[in-house]
């Protein structure tokens, strides 16, 4: 029997990806939110627009899955710096390789995991984007005012 990794990195479509991992949310009770959508997306623009020789694949699928158990609650510092780690055990569950969990895992600087891959750093480069543009566009609507 197929598993929940090999089915999804199996499709090549990341709106089908998409689609499965929201449906995987509502059954399993991961996060997922339009945060997430908006990553994936600005993930394969910037893989597309640098020519970067890495799997695409892989990377789209890890967007969609390093945050699965994201806190709702973002105010304990020690749950964030937890959730990385309980994510990448939650996808090892799920039939995705040591390297694929590595990867979710390295997505931000709390885990101090040494090689880091340039997938890792595609991902947090994409998070820290998000970050960045999402106060930008609170600010602009600030000052336009």
């Amino acid at each position: 029997m197929e598993n929940f990794a090999s089915y999804i990195l199996g499709e090549m479509y990341l709106t089908k990806k998409m689609e499965m991992v929201y449906y995987l949310s509502k059954k399993a009770d991961i996060f997922f939110d339009s945060s997430i959508v908006i990553k994936s997306e600005i993930a394969k623009m910037f893989i597309e627009k640098t020519k970067i020789n890495i799997d695409i694949n892989l990377v789209l699928t890890a967007c969609l899955l390093y945050s699965c158990k994201k806190p709702k609650n973002a105010q304990n510092l020690e749950k964030i710096k937890e959730y990385p780690r309980e994510s990448s055990e939650y996808l090892e569950i799920l039939g995705f390789d040591e390297k694929f969990c590595k990867i979710c895992e390295a997505h931000n600087r709390y885990t101090n995991i040494m090689p880091r891959y340039k997938e890792s750093d595609i991902l947090e480069l994409v998070d820290q984007f998000r970050r960045y543009d999402f106060k930008q566009t609170r600010k602009n609507r600030i000052f336009t005012r």
